[in-house]
């Protein structure tokens, strides 16, 4: 989305009129988003401890991934409906969440303490609707407003607890804590309605045929996942895609690569 409506020129708009109208179909355009909340753990001097805990036995450098139940599908209803009904009275955050992510990144790296010693650092991913916020993306950054901040103060919480009573040996070494919402991916990660996982994954979204690496506008070519599926895989083989496009000779290479 952001390349027909930020990069292609005015002058050009006309080429992409079926493009831009299409990112706006309901069953195409990105209703789920992810807020994170980031939390930095206070250690001794000696970067050996965080809160009394000994650090090489507490932060792991595996995922952790939370749900209130093996049924994803009630999960994900449960957490609709009780979005939908909050979106006119924020309150307080759905819950529960149909999905939390935990990790450690400081402790999948191995240089990230001689960078920055003794502040090892959590985060807690769970899914966000960017209709809760929507009413926020034109206020300036950091002055949202107190509503936002209320809102934003009631996803922490929610979030903190769940980080706590995963890991309750942790609370005391907590030494800060921030959150980061559909907007704040906008922000900072130039995403559109804060889809850090791209356009909707519906059937109709795969049925179209301009959403390919070939655009209207001639030399300008789309790579990434909003051009195959979603994810780390998903932009991968968006980019594969993208350089078949360009040189159809390289699908010979590709068939070498993958016999």
């Amino acid at each position: 989305p952001q390349t027909f409506q930020k990069l292609v020129p005015l002058s050009h708009r006309y080429l992409v009129e079926r493009e831009l109208e299409g990112i706006q179909h309901p069953d195409i355009v990105s209703h789920l988003s992810l807020m994170s909340l980031f939390i930095g753990l206070k250690t001794s001097e000696d970067g050996k401890k965080c809160g009394g805990i000994d650090l090489a036995s507490s932060l792991s450098s595996q995922n952790y991934w939370l749900f209130p139940s093996w049924d994803h599908s009630a999960n994900w209803q449960e957490y609709g409906n009780n979005s939908d009904s909050n979106s006119n009275d924020n309150d307080y955050p759905p819950s529960p969440q149909p999905a939390v992510f935990i990790s450690f990144p400081s402790s999948k790296d191995p240089t990230y303490n001689t960078r920055h010693p003794n502040r090892p650092v959590a985060v807690v991913i769970a899914p966000s609707k960017f209709t809760e916020v929507q009413k926020h993306q034109h206020e300036r950054v950091k002055h949202r407003g107190s509503n936002y901040t209320a809102l934003k103060e009631s996803y922490k919480a929610a979030l903190l607890q769940t980080f706590i009573q995963e890991f309750p040996h942790l609370e005391d070494a907590i030494d800060f804590v921030d959150l980061g919402t559909a907007v704040t991916n906008d922000y900072y990660l130039g995403t559109y309605r804060g889809a850090v996982y791209g356009l909707g994954h519906t059937p109709h979204r795969f049925r179209q045929t301009w959403l390919r690496p070939e655009t209207p506008v001639k030399g300008l070519y789309l790579t990434g996942q909003d051009v195959m599926s979603a994810g780390i895989v998903g932009a991968l083989m968006g980019g594969v895609r993208c350089t078949i496009s360009l040189d159809k000779s390289r699908l010979v290479t590709v068939g070498y690569l993958l016999v």
